[in-house]
């Protein structure tokens, strides 16, 4: 399918202009999907492979930074596994990267194993604070992270400019 030029498209009615930038997206979106698998596969470092996926999520949903954290076997803490688009101290990371698993808008994808979001944190009745030194976040969407039927951890990316 030709995707129109502006000019096309200003002939067409608005709903079909809607629904044709909406396509447009979902192949876009579908195509980033793609070349993820086709990366993914051809690594072997699992590092690299945490650090690929979470630049195509970040890049996916527009968000400024993110983060995969995986569960302890006792799923009473998140070890933070990748991290991306924020510096930060170098002790924070030492500080910070097993963190406790609690209700909060952060945890609940984990605990309640469903997808999170959150287009005004600060508002939010779920937001228990963030540690010193951790960038502000606005917005946040966090998704379980799952092996077969498995909840092993989560994705989190943060600050979008639009919501999520």
């Amino acid at each position: 399918m030709a995707i129109p030029t502006s000019d096309t498209e200003k002939f067409l009615p608005k709903c079909e202009r809607c629904e044709l930038r909406g396509v447009v997206s979902f192949q876009v979106k579908l195509e980033s999907l793609y070349q993820l698998a086709s990366e993914v596969v051809a690594l072997r470092d699992p590092q690299q492979v945490l650090d690929t996926g979470l630049s195509h999520c970040l890049s996916l949903t527009q968000s400024k930074f993110g983060f995969i954290g995986l569960s302890s076997k006792d799923e009473g803490t998140i070890a933070i596994v990748a991290i991306q688009g924020f510096d930060a101290k170098p002790d924070f990371f030492d500080q910070y990267r097993v963190i406790p698993l609690r209700r909060n808008i952060f945890g609940n994808a984990i605990i309640e194993n469903r997808s999170v979001i959150s287009n005004d944190t600060l508002n939010d009745p779920a937001q228990v604070g963030q540690p010193p030194g951790h960038p502000p976040v606005r917005s946040f969407l966090g998704v379980p992270l799952k092996v077969r039927e498995e909840t092993i951890g989560m994705i989190g990316v943060a600050n979008k400019t639009t919501d999520y």
